[in-house]
């Protein structure tokens, strides 16, 4: 699809895509003639966090595998929470091998859970504290 959207901005002809979501593809001013009918990745975090803030979900947990398009799209997700004070990551199981046991992705899933209701109980207020 680069080449193509390059060409096509060159030669200014519109170019319709349905599967072109790289990040590559963000330009608009240099691929001023694409149109794509799937969201940008770039822009998923954008629709994550949306998501979550309608959900009331503040603490997040990521777990991300250790193959390239994982390893980016991961680091791209942690640069954007770091950029909005909203949210935390709380837990962050990072290139994780795609062999993995299926015993070390419920113990993951057990973490994020028990970090979960840590949480919560630390927001509910002492007695002594409401009066």
């Amino acid at each position: 699809m680069l080449p193509m959207s390059d060409l096509a901005s060159y030669l200014d002809i519109p170019i319709f895509s349905w599967v072109s979501n790289m990040p590559e593809l963000d330009d608009k001013a240099v691929k001023n003639t694409l149109v794509r009918a799937v969201a940008a990745i770039s822009s998923l975090s954008d629709i994550l966090l949306f998501f979550c803030t309608k959900m009331g979900w503040y603490h997040l947990a990521m777990i991300s595998t250790s193959d390239e398009k994982s390893v980016s799209m991961a680091g791209f997700y942690r640069s954007k929470l770091k950029l909005n004070e909203k949210f935390y990551l709380t837990r962050d199981f990072n290139s994780i091998d795609k062999n993995v046991s299926e015993e070390k992705i419920r113990q993951m899933f057990r973490d994020i859970k028990r970090e979960a209701r840590g949480r919560l109980w630390k927001h509910v207020p002492r007695e002594d504290e409401c009066n």
